[in-house]
C-alpha cells in the first residue's frame, strides 16, 4: 500500500490569498493513499469580509513542503442582521395571525393593524434584496403598531357605555312657576313703593 507523509492540511479562502494567509491543522504522519481521515480546521470570519459567496481551497503540505490539492468549495457569508430578521419575522407574523382572529371594534385599532400588515409586507420585500437592517427596522415598526392597536382597542372597550332607551337627565324650569314668581316680586315691589310714597297724616289741633 502506498503511503504519503502529510505535514499539515490547509484551508485558504479568497480573502486570504493576497496576504498568503490560511487556516491549517497539523498532521505529521503517513497516510495510506485512498484512505479517509477527518481533521478539524478552525476558522474565523473577519469583520471586513463581504456578505455573499466566498470560494476556498483545501490542500495538504507534504514532507518537502510540496502542496497537493484536496478539495474546493464555496462558503456563503450572511448579513449579521439576517439572523435577527429571521427570528423577528416569525414573531411578528404570529402576532398578526393572532390579531387577525381577534375581534376589534375600534376603527382606529383596525387602522393600526392594517398599517402593521403593510410594514410586514415591506419588510419581506427588503429582505428579498438583502436589506436586512432596514427589514429589521420595518418589522420593529410593525410590532409597535400591533401594540398600538391593542392599546387603542382596550381604551375603546373601557369607555362608558350609554344604555339604550335612557336619555340623559336635563334640568328644566317651569315657565308658569317662573312667571308666578316674577309677578309676585312685581307686586311686592309695587306695594313697597306705594307704602313709601304715602305721607303720614298729621292731625291738627
Amino acid at each position: 500500500m502506498t503511503q504519503l507523509y502529510v505535514e499539515e492540511v490547509v484551508m485558504q479562502f479568497d480573502w486570504q490569498r493576497s496576504t498568503n494567509q490560511s487556516y491549517s491543522t497539523k498532521v505529521g504522519e503517513n497516510l495510506t493513499v485512498g484512505s479517509t481521515t477527518a481533521y478539524v480546521i478552525r476558522i474565523s470570519i473577519p469583520g471586513n469580509a463581504s456578505v455573499g459567496p466566498h470560494d476556498y481551497t483545501i490542500y495538504y503540505v507534504g514532507q518537502n513542503k510540496d502542496t497537493h490539492s484536496l478539495a474546493a468549495g464555496t462558503l456563503q457569508i450572511h448579513d449579521a442582521n439576517e439572523r435577527v430578521y429571521d427570528g423577528l419575522l416569525l414573531r411578528v407574523e404570529k402576532r398578526l395571525d393572532v390579531a387577525a382572529n381577534a375581534t376589534f371594534q375600534s376603527q382606529d385599532a383596525k387602522s393600526w393593524l392594517r398599517q402593521a400588515r403593510t410594514n410586514f409586507t415591506q419588510a419581506l420585500t427588503l429582505a428579498n434584496t438583502s436589506q436586512f437592517l432596514d427589514a429589521v427596522t420595518t418589522l420593529n415598526v410593525a410590532s409597535n403598531l400591533i401594540d398600538q392597536a391593542y392599546s387603542t382597542e382596550q381604551s375603546y372597550q373601557a369607555r362608558p357605555q350609554r344604555q339604550p332607551g335612557i336619555q340623559p337627565r336635563q334640568e328644566t324650569q317651569n315657565p308658569v312657576l317662573l312667571g308666578g314668581i316674577a309677578a309676585a316680586v312685581g307686586v311686592i315691589a309695587t306695594l313697597s313703593l306705594f307704602l313709601r310714597s304715602r305721607k303720614p297724616n298729621h292731625s291738627t289741633g
